[in-house]
Order: structure tokens, then sequence, then C-alpha cells
């Protein structure tokens, strides 16, 4: 597992109408990134990390999460959302954004698996819906 050489966080200033940094971090790893954070409290993560291409090499690479917790309340949701999307905007494909809701995403596999876009489910079984003459007809 690849350590974290060094990490942001940011935090919505809603009576100054502007994003300011909260915390850093340095030399950590992605587990440690996730209990630094609070079950209820949205945040927008930025760091640099290796991601990691096989066994033997990794790839440089700045990560930018939207750490959305599901009982928000709704007016810091949106307010974080929309610097999400701006610094998205700002940054452009320098860096790869995505969006986690529970704290327990933070983890090595979960975070290279988004980073990479491989967040799709397995697709359900194909089931055979009639039968006939001993063969099955999807």
């Amino acid at each position: 597992m690849y350590t974290v050489k060094h990490t942001g966080f940011l935090k919505c200033n809603l009576s100054k109408n502007e994003m300011q940094v909260d915390f850093t971090l340095e030399d950590t790893d992605v587990a440690e990134i996730g209990s630094e954070l609070s079950d209820t409290l949205p945040a927008i993560v930025l760091f640099r990390t290796q991601l990691r291409v096989d066994e033997m090499a990794g790839v440089p690479s700045i990560l930018l999460i939207y750490f959305n917790p599901l009982n928000t309340p709704l007016n810091m949701k949106g307010t974080y959302k929309n610097s999400f999307t701006q610094l998205q905007r700002q940054l452009g494909n320098r860096v790869k954004s995505i969006e986690l809701n529970d704290v327990g995403d933070f983890r090595q596999e979960i975070v290279e698996a988004r980073a990479r876009g491989l967040t799709g489910n397995m697709a359900d079984p194909i089931v055979p819906v009639k039968q006939t003459y001993g063969r099955e007809v999807v």
C-alpha cells in the first residue's frame, strides 16, 4: 500500500462564501484520511498518491475526493457539491475526481477502483424466461 505524500482537507466557509484549507496531513495512507473525517460533515480532500499499475509499478496521481455523507443537511450538501464541481472545472484533467459517501470507503482498493473508473456493479445473471423442447430461451 502506498503512502500519500501530502493531503489537504478543504472546507467551505459559508459566512465568507469561500473555500479554505481546514488542515493538512503528510506521509499518511488512505485509511488514516478516512479516520480524520466526520460521519456527518462533507469535505473535499485533495491528495497526491501512487495508483498501482501492477505489483511492481505505480503512477503518480492527484486525486480530488468529494466526501458526501448521506446524513448531511441539504444546504451543506449543495454548497460542497457546487464547490467541488467548480474545483473540478478549474483543475481540469490534471486530477482524477471521485465521490465517496461513507468513511468506510476510504480503503486503498476502493479509492483505486473509483479513480480508475471501475465503479460499476456486476450485472445480474441471465435467467431463462421460457423453456421450449428442453432448451432454455432467454
